[in-house]
């Protein structure tokens, strides 16, 4: 209870049960397996090719610097991203994740699950492949808009009864200050008349 393990070097492993221990990864290609209850693995910010393996209940995973992976496989698991080029694995049930850095991945392959992309978050990736999960992206006011969402980030809905939904910034008049000029005068051309209906402009630009 309440221990802690820390690895430092290359290609250690450590296992981590009981109730409330930490497992932390410094060094590189490291292995925490967590199956424990309300234990928690994390991976700091100057380690790499780490992989963090949640299979217990209730446990927690913060991924931090460059090309780590966090998995749950056991249930109401929580795993958050706050580094670069790193992966979320959800494959169990009721578990959440949360990807704040950039060129993240999250896959979804459980039941029930929840895994969201956060406004601080650029140019990520979630795949929803399991039954009844749930994913969410945020974007910048700044954001570029791809073919399935904002800021870069990316939803593909493979599964069955699974939902992606994206949001802004929540703002009015938003698309004068995101949209391009171009764009702009090309939606003006064919919806101008509508908008002016509607309220979105005063008079036709």
């Amino acid at each position: 209870t309440n221990a802690n393990l820390n690895l430092s070097g290359n290609g250690d492993a450590a296992n981590v049960a009981g109730t409330g221990n930490t497992g932390t990864a410094n060094g590189a290609n490291e292995t925490i397996f967590v199956t424990g209850t309300n234990d928690t693995a994390n991976s700091s910010g100057i380690a790499m090719n780490a992989n963090l393996n949640l299979s217990g209940n209730g446990d927690a995973a913060n991924v931090a610097g460059s090309g780590n992976t966090g998995t749950a496989s056991g249930a109401n698991e929580t795993i958050s991203v706050t580094g670069t080029n790193d992966t979320i694995n959800l494959n169990g049930s009721s578990e959440s994740g949360t990807l704040y850095g950039a060129n993240d991945t999250g896959n979804v392959n459980g039941s029930n699950n929840r895994l969201n992309a956060a406004s601080s978050g650029a140019a990520d990736t979630i795949n929803l492949n399991g039954s009844n999960n749930s994913a969410t992206g945020y974007a910048s006011s700044s954001a570029a808009v791809s073919t399935t969402g904002w800021s870069g980030n990316w939803i593909n809905i493979n599964g069955t009864g699974d939902i992606g939904t994206f949001f802004r910034v929540g703002k009015a008049d938003q698309w004068k200050q995101v949209l391009t000029q171009a764009q702009i005068e090309t939606i003006l051309k064919t919806q101008g008349y509508m908008m002016m209906r509607c309220g979105y402009l005063e008079t036709r630009c």
